[in-house]
């Protein structure tokens, strides 16, 4: 049981990365696009290495982390969308309308 607990623990906190991520590949053009999966298990991954680094103290107890966590994986999943989003800009491929 506890081990589910920690699954959906991990779900909830990378939701708004996956949001992020959902949104911004229907802006992306097609030779840019990935599944929002990976992109999301990426920002995670760079999440925890980048609470490694920052060596983040967990004063509020274990449900901190998850926050903490969460933000992160926000923040890189919005910079990572924009680096892609200029990127493609700078190559001059038309990332504006989705679709075309």
């Amino acid at each position: 049981m506890f081990l589910v607990g920690i699954v959906f623990l991990i779900f909830v906190m990378l939701i708004p990365c996956f949001i992020v991520w959902v949104i911004a590949f229907r802006f992306f053009p097609q030779q840019y696009r990935t599944t929002s999966l990976k992109m999301t298990g990426v920002c995670f991954f760079l999440s925890l290495a980048a609470g490694f680094v920052l060596d983040i103290e967990l004063e509020g107890g274990a449900l901190s982390g998850v926050v903490a966590v969460s933000a992160f994986s926000f923040l890189w999943a919005m910079f990572l969308a924009l680096i892609n989003f200029l990127l493609g800009k700078r190559l001059g491929r038309p990332t504006f309308p989705p679709g075309k």
